[in-house]
């Protein structure tokens, strides 16, 4: 049984696709919210829809609606001017915009603890000579295979680098002593 989207729900795959790749980047507190949308949508849709659709069917499309209406929210914040807006809706666009922030930079910090978690490998991989000379591997080399390692789709060299002088220099101290 498969379920003809284009009728119910009038979106490409590419779009379908985009829509439940922003599902799982959602944080989990929006996925939450996510899900009370999808148990709203789903009652309304199965007393709007006698024995058209089943259960399951029902229940994605529902899943999907909720998902498109927090992709519209989260669009609208970015557009929302708060001149005509009442209080009410002023105080929930920002604690939206609060939410989106501390959401959006908190990777940086994850990058770092990955990295720490990680030293010894970075430590053997700076110190080892490249095969044409005895240089150590460059900053931007190790960054390139430090971004593979960890599986991070960004790492800028200059995090390794201040992160390296960072902890090489505390090690440095703590043999001079």
């Amino acid at each position: 049984m498969s379920l003809d989207t284009s009728n119910h729900l009038k979106l490409s795959d590419v779009e379908l696709k985009q829509t439940y790749l922003f599902y799982a980047r959602c944080p989990i507190a929006d996925q939450i919210e996510i899900m009370e949308r999808h148990g709203r949508l789903i009652h309304k849709l199965r007393s709007n829809n006698v024995n058209e659709l089943s259960l399951p069917e029902l229940s994605f499309i529902a899943m999907t609606k909720a998902i498109r209406s927090m992709m519209n929210d989260r669009d609208s914040i970015r557009r929302k001017n708060f001149g005509e807006m009442t209080l009410d809706e002023i105080e929930k666009l920002s604690e939206m915009k609060i939410r989106r922030f501390f959401d959006n930079n908190t990777g940086q910090e994850s990058v770092r603890s990955k990295l720490i978690n990680k030293w010894p490998l970075v430590v053997s991989l700076r110190n080892a000579p490249i095969k044409k000379g005895n240089k150590p591997l460059s900053f931007n080399k190790l960054a390139l295979v430090l971004k593979k390692e960890l599986h991070l789709d960004q790492l800028a060299p200059s995090t390794v680098h201040k992160l390296w002088h960072e902890l090489e220099a505390k090690n440095s101290k703590k043999d001079e002593q």
